[in-house]
C-alpha cells in the first residue's frame, strides 16, 4: 500500500474515528485503525464493538492494499507533522513509513486480517407526527 495525502485532512479523519478507540483493550487490534486504500481515496474505520466509525479522506493512491496501525500513535504524530503532504508507504511485515516536510516516522502495523468487520448503519426511519400532537403530548 502507498498513498499521499492531505496532512490536515488526515488529522480531521483521524480525529473523528479515534473517538472510538479505548485505550485498553482486551484485543490488541481494537486499539489499532484500519487504513485502506480505494480509487483516489483512503478509509479510516475504527471499532470497540460496540460502535464503529467510518471516514474517507481523499488521496493520491499510488498502490492499494490495507493496513491496522495505532490510533493513538498515528494521530500523535501525524499532529505534529508539517502542514505538507504525507506520504505513506507499508513495507514487509507490516512495517509502514510516514514521510512529510523531511520528515520519516516508522510503525509497527499489524495485518487487516484480524480486524472486525463495521457493517454499515441501515438507513434512518423517520417518524412523523403532526405538531398538534405534539403539543398535546408536552401538556399532558
Amino acid at each position: 500500500m502507498e498513498v499521499v495525502i492531505d496532512r490536515d485532512a488526515f488529522l480531521k479523519g483521524l480525529q473523528m474515528v479515534q473517538n472510538i478507540v479505548e485505550p485498553r483493550q482486551t484485543l490488541p487490534i481494537l486499539a489499532n485503525v484500519l487504513l485502506e486504500t480505494e480509487e483516489g481515496t483512503v478509509r479510516l474505520t475504527a471499532t470497540d464493538l460496540e460502535v464503529g466509525a467510518r471516514v474517507s479522506i481523499l488521496g493520491r493512491v499510488v498502490g492499494k492494499g490495507a493496513i491496522t496501525v495505532s490510533a493513538r500513535k498515528l494521530a500523535e504524530i501525524v499532529k505534529e507533522l508539517p502542514a505538507a503532504a504525507v506520504a505513506m508507504k507499508v513495507g514487509d511485515n507490516a512495517a509502514v513509513s510516514l514521510r512529510c516536510g523531511g520528515v520519516v516516522y516508522k510503525l509497527v502495523g499489524m495485518p487487516p486480517d484480524d480486524f472486525p468487520a463495521v457493517v454499515p448503519a441501515s438507513p434512518s426511519a423517520w417518524l412523523y407526527c403532526a405538531a398538534t400532537a405534539s403539543r398535546a403530548m408536552k401538556r399532558g
